[in-house]
């Protein structure tokens, strides 16, 4: 009789854990959201309020987003057929009754294409290379007083060039635009030397046989040895010097100055 008692009881306190277990796992909610989001929407009316207009202009359609360096965001601006831009500051298209405007361009052969979007222009540069060669070969001198750097300029950014002063990286500007200029800093000619002492409101003069440019200095930092963009035109009057840095040959030393008079 004794034994049958605990049996019964032992019976129920095993009822009673199971339903205390169940009644448990019944309190857990598994929920997740309908609609996960992963990433930003890419939709025009959720990024522009609904105020986009398919198959129609839209101001968005010509707005360029803010760049670190290459070409300068006014320059791109202006570049584009924006209908949004007020007339006149269109670059490279007529406004109204203002005359049409290129940098070193000579417009006495240019000719509008029959449709009127696009037009041809022939180059020639207002200066050459001609222009600023001397008796030495040299083109110009460039100096940055406070560090004591001072060097003739050859044309080219050849070991020839470099062995004498400083080169002149052909694709860039010679005298407006964004001028380039390479050289050594150690060794028998290390002309750029004390370009690693430059810090950035130092002034650049540039002298040449048709005028003299000061610059400002408005950057100083190493890139890499491929990156070329610091060359790039910027819609402005600069100067560009690029040098090895010792013991890193992936890098390169750049200061860049922009024309202040």
């Amino acid at each position: 009789m004794k034994l049958k008692r605990i049996l019964t009881l032992c019976c129920m306190l095993t009822m009673a854990l199971g339903m205390a277990s169940s009644a448990s796992a019944a309190d857990y909610s598994f929920e997740t959201s309908a609609n996960p989001v992963y990433y930003g929407s890419t939709n025009y009316e959720d990024l522009y309020d609904a105020g986009y207009n398919y198959g129609a202009r839209n101001q968005i359609d010509y707005d360029i987003p803010e760049i670190q360096y290459g070409l300068s965001q006014e320059f791109l601006e202006t570049s584009l057929n924006n209908p949004y831009l007020s007339s006149g500051i269109q670059y490279g298209l007529s406004g109204g009754s203002a005359t049409t405007v290129y940098p070193e361009s000579d417009f006495s052969n240019s000719s509008i294409i029959s449709g009127g979007s696009l037009i041809e222009v022939p180059y020639q540069p207002s200066v050459t290379i001609t222009d600023l060669k001397q008796k030495d070969g040299s083109i110009g001198k460039v100096s940055i007083d406070r560090v004591s750097l001072s060097c003739k300029v050859y044309e080219g950014a050849t070991d020839s060039s470099m062995s004498k002063g400083a080169g002149h990286y052909t694709s860039s500007g010679i005298y407006t635009g964004n001028i380039g200029l390479f050289g050594h800093n150690r060794g028998s000619h290390a002309y750029f030397a004390k370009l690693k002492n430059v810090k950035i409101g130092d002034i650049v003069e540039y002298k040449t046989a048709i005028g003299t440019k000061t610059y400002q200095v408005t950057f100083v930092g190493s890139i890499s040895c491929t990156d070329y963009s610091y060359l790039n035109e910027m819609g402005d009057n600069r100067i560009t010097l690029i040098t090895c840095i010792a013991n890193q040959p992936s890098l390169r030393l750049c200061v860049q100055a922009v024309e202040i008079r």
